[in-house]
């Protein structure tokens, strides 16, 4: 469904940490069509919980991620927090998949 609006690329990281908890990035990134929105947001919810996030990222619906990838946007990277599975409504195809992401501040050899 949005395909015309992932006009933007970035790029799956994918690591390994050793026993001192240092990332490594291996050598073969996937590259991912992705629409990129910086954007700081609060969500209140029950009992006054908080989720912040530092950014949100839209990807086809068959892109390989998952909660804790790494995302390498413009030279920064990123960690997705959360993905929501876009649907219409009565209906159980998935659009997209929308993220919200954090600062990625380990860094990463």
């Amino acid at each position: 469904m949005l395909d015309g609006y992932l006009v933007q690329t970035c790029q799956k990281v994918s690591t390994t940490q050793d026993a001192y908890g240092d990332h490594f990035r291996s050598l073969s990134n996937v590259t991912l069509p992705c629409r990129f929105r910086d954007i700081t947001m609060v969500r209140r919810g029950t009992h006054e919980e908080t989720n912040d996030s530092d950014a949100m990222m839209w990807f086809a619906p068959d892109a390989e991620i998952e909660r804790g990838t790494i995302i390498l946007f413009e030279e920064k990277y990123y960690q997705i927090e959360r993905i929501t599975k876009a649907r219409r409504l009565g209906e159980t195809t998935v659009q997209f998949l929308k993220c919200d992401v954090k600062f990625f501040d380990t860094a990463i050899s």
